[in-house]
């Protein structure tokens, strides 16, 4: 009997702090687990049937770029002046070769063109086209 009461006696738990640590420990792996997999579902959902993006890029222009005021570099830099010209009619037949696919833009209708770089940003330009079209427009 006396044995029994000195191991009752001497039986040591955990602390407090220890316990805190334990926690503290495992909410620190668990959030790198979550985090390992939020990151692996996000690369891997994409609206793409062939997965994600192997690192080649397309380039689809449907305008036609003249420089106004520069030093001849082909780089858009401060200060230089460059000219869009956008042919409207045709913005819908590049998408799918079909022009049947998709309507014509007609007065009062609103567009969006995106300037996607390889790298960098994006410019998106939103416009509306004016109650009345001619041949040759400045939509500023």
């Amino acid at each position: 009997m006396g044995r029994s009461k000195m191991l009752l006696r001497d039986r040591r738990g955990l602390t407090g702090l220890e316990t805190a640590i334990i926690v503290i420990a495992f909410v620190i792996v668990a959030a790198a687990f979550a985090f390992a997999v939020l990151e692996y579902l996000d690369y891997n959902s994409t609206d793409d049937p062939d997965g994600p993006s192997t690192g080649q890029y397309s380039v689809h222009c449907m305008a036609t770029i003249y420089q106004i005021h520069g030093d001849d570099d082909n780089m858009l830099e401060y200060g230089e002046k460059f000219l869009v010209a956008i042919n409207v009619t045709t913005l819908y037949r590049y998408a799918l070769n079909d022009a049947s696919a998709y309507p014509q833009l007609k007065p009062n209708d609103e567009f969006i063109i995106e300037v996607k770089p390889p790298v960098g940003a994006i410019l998106t330009v939103i416009r509306r086209l004016p109650p009345a079209l001619d041949t040759v427009m400045n939509l500023g």
